[in-house]
Order: structure tokens, then sequence, then C-alpha cells
């Protein structure tokens, strides 16, 4: 008796696992509303330089096809100058990738609103401020260690101001960026929790620390070939929309964070962003280390 109970045991617990087996694989369908997709927009203008930006298509979270946004062509995109219309931007397309650009080249000062429309999108809307250049830079080989840089930074404005630092180096008429690196207190100082443990892999950074006065900024290049004596920082007085955008992004894609983390926007009925800045630019000639 003892043998049958087992037996039809095992036979209801094989059952069981076969109906829960096919349980598991059962396909659930999504009932909700999908959502149109939106226009997604990147223009980082510069002053003195024409407006370029990307347009794409933004994807349902469910979608099936690949990760890669698609270009958006056919756009009507047009650029407003201090509240005046000023052109249409031109659609560029080749087999390095596709934008559109402006032949209009904003001044530090000026006021700058774009608004796109395409088919099967609702339009967007986004407005930066082209920063006012920095007061003043100049930047010496620090002395002390090999390809270290001493960066002098005059802050005259007693509000809140954002800039990022960079360095490259000119060969045959091209300009190639140059890897840095800093332990500078300027890089920790968060606005927000959320960039505590983030790295600032940007290296952008606030005047919170020296607000409406005078700062040395010291960093080392990471690779800079022996046969270049010489370099050129460039500092980036950004935007706040910049800053808060490229620090989102940075936490985002850092490993210490557990949870996903919302990527800055400021683009009315889309996504993206729209980020302004104006750079002033200080040759370092490097010496012997002392």
């Amino acid at each position: 008796m003892k043998k049958k109970l087992c037996h039809y045991s095992s036979y209801m617990l094989a059952t069981a696992l076969a109906i829960l087996a096919c349980g598991c694989e059962r396909e659930i369908k999504f009932n909700g509303e999908e959502l149109k997709p939106k226009l997604v927009l990147h223009c980082f203008p510069e002053s003195g330089a024409p407006v370029r930006l990307t347009l794409k298509a933004g994807k349902f979270f469910l979608s099936q096809t690949g990760s890669t946004r698609e270009p958006v062509a056919g756009a009507d995109v047009r650029l407003w100058k201090n509240g005046e219309f000023a052109e249409r931007l031109r659609y560029v397309s080749n087999y390095e990738n596709s934008y559109y650009e402006s032949s209009f080249r904003p001044q530090p000062g000026d006021e700058i609103t774009i608004r796109a429309s395409a088919s099967g999108f609702d339009p967007i809307e986004c407005t930066t401020v082209m920063p006012e250049p920095p007061a003043a830079l100049s930047a010496e080989h620090s002395g002390t260690w090999k390809n270290g840089i001493v960066c002098h930074i005059r802050d005259i404005s007693t509000r809140a101001e954002y800039y990022r630092i960079g360095a490259f180096v000119e060969i045959d008429d091209m300009e190639f960026d140059i890897p840095i690196d800093s332990d500078d207190m300027v890089f920790g100082m968060n606005e927000s929790e959320l960039f505590e443990s983030a790295r600032n892999i940007y290296f952008v950074f606030s005047d919170e620390l020296f607000n409406g006065k005078d700062y040395s900024l010291k960093f080392r290049l990471n690779d800079l070939m022996d046969d270049h004596k010489r370099c050129k920082v460039v500092l980036r007085h950004i935007s706040k929309d910049y800053y808060l955008y490229v620090r989102t992004v940075a936490a985002e894609s850092d490993e210490v964070f557990s949870e996903p983390v919302q990527i800055y926007s400021n683009v009315n009925g889309g996504i993206g962003i729209l980020a302004a800045s104006t750079s002033a630019v200080a040759e370092v000639t490097f010496g012997k280390i002392r």
C-alpha cells in the first residue's frame, strides 16, 4: 500500500511541476496604450560656431526592434535668436552621420530657441542662453610632476557659474583631445546627492568653492607623446543645463549605482538636451620637472 501511495505522490508531483513549467512560459501580452514615439534632440552650440544638432526617433520601451535610434530626416527645424526668427536649419547626411545645421553663429549673450516638428511626432521646443566667455584664463606647466598643469581661472560673477576643463594637441591642423585626470577639490563639489558617488568623468565643475574669486586648478595629462612639448588647455563656460546633463549621464553609467538614473532633459514635448558653451584657450609649454 505504501508503495502505491509513493508512486501516486510522485505522479502528482510530476504533473504539478509540468503545469507550473507551462505556466512560467506563458506569454503575457501588454494591453496598455502604446505611446507615440518622441523626438530626441541633442545640441551643444558653441559661441562663434554654426549650430549643429541631431534629431532621432525615440523608442517605445517594449519595442522589439534594435536599441539604435534612427535619424529623423525631413523635419522642419527652425531657430530663433532673442525671440526673433533667424533661419530654418538644413539637413546634412553622409556615410558617417546625419544632422541639422545653421549658417547662423550665436554669440555670447544670445538666447536661442529651437523648434522642430516631423510627421508622426509631437513638436518639440527648447531654449538656452549662450554663456559669456570666461573672464580670464592662463595655464602653465606645474613643473612638479610630468604632464602636470596649473590653470588659473578668474570668476568675476557672484552668481552660480559652471565650467568644463579639457586639453588637446594640434597635429597637421587637426585637434586631438588628450585624456586628463585630477583630484582637485572642485571636481568633488556636488549640488545633488545623486552625484556624490559618481565619478566626474567629464570634468565639469561649479564655482561653489571660488565664487567671485580667482582659482588655480590643477590637473594632469594622461597621454602626451614625448615629441609634443606643448598643448592647449580649453576652459568652457557652460550653461547649467550642460552641467546637469553631463553629470546625470556620468551617474547613469557609473557601476556604483544599482538603480537607473533619470538623464536630465530640457526639451519640451520630447527628449534630449540643448546645452550651450563659450570657450577660452591657453597654450602650455612643457619644461623640465623640478
